[in-house]
């Protein structure tokens, strides 16, 4: 059993209700034995051993020493995510990012409704990375099919590899950190979700004869102006979910905020790479084991993609 492995997994925070009723266990990396799925160590390795330039243009936007001490001090919810923009995510990635908070598709959700009653409200990260249309096109044919809907996200991107969510750092701020890390795991959970049905949907076709499957790992940061923390969630087992913590940067540090931008990019590259690679194979595969539900919406039907 995978549970036996991780021992006992961890919760977070006065909201670990949202990761429990879910289903997402935080495994705690410091309790061994530290098992995880081969693609997912596979996946980590990549990510530590990607070398990134940092352009100069990035090297300027960073703040001096003596700024990023007070945004360690007290930086409000605005700032933190207009550096954040500024800082890590270039003009170049609109086509793979959406930036604004919208609320993921709920039906998703294992889950939603806690012991006491509560419902858990649909989580909004500040910026996705995933897919778009045009990427997942087919040369045979300029269209999406149509149960391909299910794997899009609100913020119009397919299959989101990679979600963020900023907090406020400032005295006052209402922000609470177990909070956001809790709706940053669940984020992450739907979007894996969203790939793990992709593979679902070839291992049916091929009665589960396929030489490789999407790589269903999906990373989560949760950021503010003094710390930022990397998650990545993943499938293991049937139906279980778990998040391990893969980093924490404290960007009161100058060498901190490069390590971060790096990860970043790191995940971007990964994302744009092997993992549109794997999701093109399995698409092109599924399409050509022509499964009855493979359809296509047609010329007088109002499809949204």
């Amino acid at each position: 059993m995978c549970t036996e492995l991780f021992h006992q997994p961890s919760r977070i925070g006065w909201y670990c209700w949202t990761v429990n009723v879910y289903g997402i266990w935080l495994v705690d990396h410091l309790i061994p034995p530290m098992q995880i799925p081969k693609v997912v160590s596979s996946l980590l390795n990549k990510l530590q051993n990607t070398k990134i330039e940092i352009p100069r243009c990035v090297k300027k936007r960073i703040p001096h020493k003596n700024d990023i001490h007070r945004m360690w001090e007290a930086t409000s919810y605005k700032d933190a995510c207009e550096y954040a923009s500024a800082l890590f995510f270039d003009d170049d990635d609109h086509s793979v990012r959406f930036w604004g908070k919208r609320a993921m598709c709920t039906h998703l959700m294992r889950d939603s409704v806690a012991p006491t009653g509560k419902f858990l409200p649909p989580p909004t990260p500040n910026i996705v990375y995933g897919h778009s249309k045009d990427s997942l096109c087919q040369t045979n044919s300029p269209k999406l099919p149509t149960w391909l809907a299910e794997a899009k996200a609100a913020t119009g991107l397919y299959y989101p590899f990679l979600v963020i969510k900023m907090q406020g750092q400032e005295t006052n701020s209402d922000g609470d950190s177990h909070e956001a890390i809790n709706y940053c795991i669940v984020t992450s959970s739907i979007c894996v979700g969203m790939i793990d049905k992709l593979n679902e949907s070839l291992s049916e076709v091929y009665n589960g004869n396929v030489p490789e499957q999407s790589n269903d790992a999906v990373s989560g940061i949760v950021a503010n102006g003094g710390v930022a923390r990397a998650y990545v969630t993943y499938v293991w087992g049937k139906d279980v979910e778990y998040t391990l913590k893969v980093a924490s940067f404290l960007l009161e540090d100058l060498e901190h905020h490069l390590k971060f931008y790096k990860l970043v990019r790191s995940i971007v590259e990964w994302g744009n790479g092997e993992r549109l690679r794997q999701i093109l194979s399995a698409l092109r595969l599924i399409q050509l084991g022509d499964p009855r539900w493979y359809r296509y919406p047609s010329h007088d039907t109002d499809v949204s993609f």
